[in-house]
């Protein structure tokens, strides 16, 4: 492999070489060419955030990572086909560099369940509820945290999976604030 190699060439070998991917990718000398990063159209996704009262977020994506039951997603450009039942957590989209952010930016938002279809060129996300990071309050969600808690704990077995939920979206909430503070 030789300097300015792809790493999408490099992946795209037989298993002996994507074995020793950890090893040249840390090696100095290997660069990634410009032809692995998204460039107008190529590699990118279109994403569409949506609740029932209205449309969150449009536009394209480098990749987008979403909590669902079975574990995280990420889907990047030319994903198979899926629809996955979402749990509540942080959805992340990871929007290419250009225009006014060189360098790409992370737009982030917790959601509480919903669905995500993926499509070859599109991820469709449909959530119950979605709050972005600049709408949440750090003092706020610590005090859910923790209400959250106390009530799980001193809860009858009957209401734990209800409880154990809002625990899961208070956490979320925090997360998100903790990691853009």
């Amino acid at each position: 492999m030789t300097s300015g190699t792809c790493l999408r060439e490099f992946a795209g070998r037989s298993w002996p070489a994507r074995k020793l991917l950890p090893v040249a990718f840390r090696h100095k000398s290997i660069r990634i060419s410009s032809a692995c990063w998204p460039t107008r159209n190529n590699g990118l996704v279109k994403i569409l955030v949506a609740t029932v009262e209205k449309e969150v977020y449009r536009g394209e994506a480098c990749s987008v990572t979403a909590p669902s039951v079975g574990g995280e997603i990420m889907v990047m450009k030319n994903h198979a086909p899926l629809l996955a039942v979402l749990r509540p957590g942080v959805l992340r989209i990871d929007c290419p560099p250009g225009g006014d952010c060189p360098y790409g930016r992370r737009d982030e938002m917790v959601i509480v369940g919903g669905y995500i279809e993926v499509q070859p060129d599109a991820v469709t996300v449909l959530a119950d509820a979605v709050e972005r990071a600049h709408e949440i309050d750090a003092k706020r969600a610590e005090k859910a945290v923790r209400k959250a808690r106390e009530a799980y704990q001193s809860a009858p077995a009957d209401d734990h999976e209800r409880l154990l939920l809002e625990l899961e979206v208070a956490l979320a909430r925090l997360h998100l604030v903790m990691i853009k503070r």
